[in-house]
């Protein structure tokens, strides 16, 4: 075998490598597709996959379409003609293919009545974009999905070519409205409050759960209990997918592609975990769409960094396996994602995708996504993009060798302040969610402080797998009683804890600041005459300092390492795009000599007393420091 994953890393001929995939033929709805049924699909096939290799992609990402059915004697039937000469194809050209097992529903045995329900009492939306159609405790659904996806995993294992499955895809409940209501999965959680000793047999029967966020804080529990119930049944049907999978291909490893849900406004509506999920498969895996220039991102690397952080908690890896390539798309931005991809410490880049769909009614991705356009013409950015991706391969190994130098500062991430605020969403700012908001408002300010800050939750902090010195609490108030305990348990071990204050202080006209987690406001109108920190203050009480100072607003340093060298990953964020000019910067972990490498310019660079004459920078650069 050519290429297979282990614990998240592509490994070619036994040699591990920063893996770099494209998307081809990755969506089951029926009309999204770079070719149409009646061309010379297999044609086009094999001359995409060609200029796959030759382009330096190591693998291709696809859907297993095929029609899949339940046979006479009871066994599930497959045929999957084209994607069965997908998969031979790639082996020729030395490719790998990933296949995604799973469409919108499996359900060969013609179950009904088996679509969520809203909180209006509506079906879900079915449209290309919801990618989970059925309730997630429907017996039918749960034993066709278990079959089919077994079957699936055990026919393309033949293939020499197979390098992993992927499990559904951006999977969360759909947008028009809250879900889930339908009767089933109402009966799973009245025995989930009687279980857990919220409530009792003969209170359950008659008990439903809320269909409206809360008017009043005494009804917030009950709004946070069923969002996180929502939520975990999400994660657990797609870890009892990835076991079906395994139960047809025990070596294949698996993940699922997230959306960045879970870290954003809606993350209790379309309940999503990167931690829950990540636990279950072998490595967490992001789409990924959002901008570079200016404030977007610090959005983007909230996402990459929460992916990182979920999978190095159970001592997995993270990629981004849907990574933004749109037809129009200017290289820049192709060049800022894999430069803040490998910065993260990520294992490897699909982007989305090789080839555009075909415009036609119906589909709003026409001829949108990809670095073809649909007749299969390049882009105006495809040279330069694969300029980067050529180049880059030249090292991979080495890239791929780092891990993610931890700065020791941490983001609190809780799904219970998530739900929480989203109870009160619909009555305070204008309907964004506030732990939302402040959460990213403090990575921001890190950020720009030069920290590149990892997240934990609360039940992670006993173990401190990644040696978190200071955590940031969004709302602390916000907590339940069990997290507060744990922050409350850190602290006294000798922790730095910060929490930011949202209420403000007496008189004041901004709610805003940090305080310290052992030493709160007291009675702020009588006995307290102090003023919040800004978070500068706090990093000081900390002692930490940035690994990089790029003294330069708009320039971003991250840093991955290995016992023999680190890796500096640069990013630019200018919103007019402007060139970041040459300059010093200083680095504060030691080193000897350092290479500035991008595919335009290779230069040695002296460090003298920690600091270096930076070259100009357009977009992003990598640094060898030795």
């Amino acid at each position: 075998m050519a290429y297979e994953f282990k614990n998240g890393i592509l490994h070619k001929d036994g040699r591990a490598i920063m893996g770099f995939g494209v998307s081809y033929y990755p969506s089951f709805y029926p009309t999204k597709y770079p070719v149409p049924p009646t061309a010379d699909r297999t044609g086009e096939m094999k001359k995409d996959l060609r200029l796959m290799h030759e382009s330096g992609f190591h693998f291709l990402r696809a859907a297993a379409l095929s029609d899949i059915s339940l046979g006479k004697d009871g066994n599930v039937e497959i045929s999957s003609p084209f994607i069965d000469d997908m998969a031979r194809e790639a082996e020729k050209n030395d490719l790998g293919i990933s296949i995604r097992l799973q469409g919108y529903v499996m359900n060969i045995r013609g179950n009904k009545d088996y679509l969520m329900i809203n909180n209006d009492g509506e079906e879900m939306c079915k449209d290309w974009a919801s990618f989970m159609h059925s309730t997630f405790f429907h017996d039918g659904i749960l034993k066709d999905n278990y079959d089919c996806t077994k079957a699936l995993a055990e026919h393309y294992l033949k293939f020499k070519s197979l390098i992993s499955y992927q499990i559904y895809n951006e999977p969360h409940y759909p947008a028009n409205g809250v879900f889930d209501y339908h009767p089933l999965a109402v009966d799973a959680y009245r025995k989930h409050l009687v279980k857990t000793g919220v409530l009792t047999k003969d209170e359950a029967k008659n008990y439903y759960p809320p269909k409206k966020r809360p008017q009043n804080k005494e009804k917030i529990e009950e709004w946070v209990r069923w969002r996180l119930f929502s939520m975990r049944a999400l994660s657990d049907f797609l870890i009892k997918s990835s076991d079906a999978s395994k139960d047809g291909a025990k070596d294949i490893e698996t993940f699922t592609c997230m959306t960045v849900s879970s870290s954003g406004n809606n993350n209790a509506d379309r309940g999503e975990s990167f931690f829950e999920v990540c636990e279950g498969m072998d490595s967490i895996s992001i789409t990924l769409y959002t901008n570079f220039d200016g404030v977007d991102y610090f959005s983007a690397k909230h996402t990459i960094n929460l992916s990182e952080s979920a999978a190095a908690l159970c001592g997995k890896h993270a990629w981004a396996a849907e990574l933004d390539a749109r037809t129009k798309m200017p290289s820049r931005k192709f060049y800022q994602s894999t430069y803040a991809i490998i910065g993260a410490g990520h294992k490897g880049i699909c982007y989305y995708q090789w080839r555009g769909d075909c415009p036609r009614d119906g589909v709003l991705e026409g001829d949108v996504c990809g670095l073809l356009h649909t007749d299969g013409t390049k882009t105006d950015a495809f040279d330069r993009d694969i300029k980067l991706l050529k180049y880059l391969n030249g090292f991979s190994d080495k890239i791929v060798k780092c891990e993610k130098k931890r700065t020791h500062i941490a983001v609190l991430h809780s799904d219970y302040g998530y739900a929480y605020a989203d109870a009160l969403t619909d009555n305070l700012m204008g309907g964004v969610n506030i732990w939302q908001y402040i959460t990213v408002s403090i990575c921001k300010k890190l950020y720009q402080l030069g920290f590149n800050v990892d997240f934990v939750r609360a039940s992670d902090l006993d173990k401190n797998v990644l040696d978190v010195k200071a955590l940031y609490v969004p709302i602390k108030y916000m907590l339940s009683d069990v997290e507060t305990e744990k922050i409350d348990a850190f602290a006294k071990n000798g922790a730095k804890v910060f929490f930011h204050d949202i209420t403000g202080t007496f008189e004041a006209m901004c709610a805003d600041g940090f305080w310290d987690w052992t030493n709160p406001p007291k009675n702020r109108a009588v006995d307290d005459f102090r003023g919040g920190m800004e978070i500068d203050d706090t990093v000081e009480m900390t002692g930490l300092i940035p690994f990089v100072e790029t003294f330069d607003k708009n320039l971003f340093a991250d840093v991955i390492e290995c016992e023999e060298y680190k890796i500096v990953a640069f990013v630019s964020n200018h919103p007019t795009q402007k060139t970041i000019k040459s300059h010093k910067i200083k680095l504060n972990f030691g080193g000897k000599t350092a290479k500035f490498m991008t595919p335009f310019e290779e230069k040695e660079l002296e460090i003298t007393d920690g600091y270096v004459d930076l070259p100009d920078i357009d977009d992003g650069a990598l640094m060898f420091v030795y």
